[in-house]
């Protein structure tokens, strides 16, 4: 399934730093998800930090309640992530993701 991501100013500015749930790109990935009709059942989170914690997982991890989904995140996404948890300066972002069981 093709999604149209838009994260928001909103998202910027009521997002929170470190929570993969309720970053704003993960804010906007579940917004993206329910308008889409997908029933979620726990949340949408963006997995950017591998467990050695390098940045090398650009996936997405959708817990729906038909099961799992991913999708891997545009370089943008990621770099948005990176940037409002350092704290650094962001503008709004719209992109795309195809979201596929797994």
């Amino acid at each position: 399934m093709k999604l149209r991501v838009e994260v928001t100013q909103e998202d910027l500015d009521e997002g929170t730093r470190l929570h993969a749930c309720d970053c704003p790109v993960g804010r906007a990935l579940r917004r993206a998800l329910l308008a889409a009709g997908v029933a979620l059942d726990g949340s949408a989170m963006p997995v950017t930090v591998a467990p050695d914690g390098t940045r090398d997982i650009p996936d997405v991890v959708v817990y729906g309640a038909d099961g799992m989904l991913r999708a891997e995140l545009p370089a943008g996404a990621v770099q948005l992530v990176d940037d409002f948890d350092q704290a650094r300066a962001l503008a709004p972002l719209t992109f795309d993701l195809e979201v596929e069981p797994w």
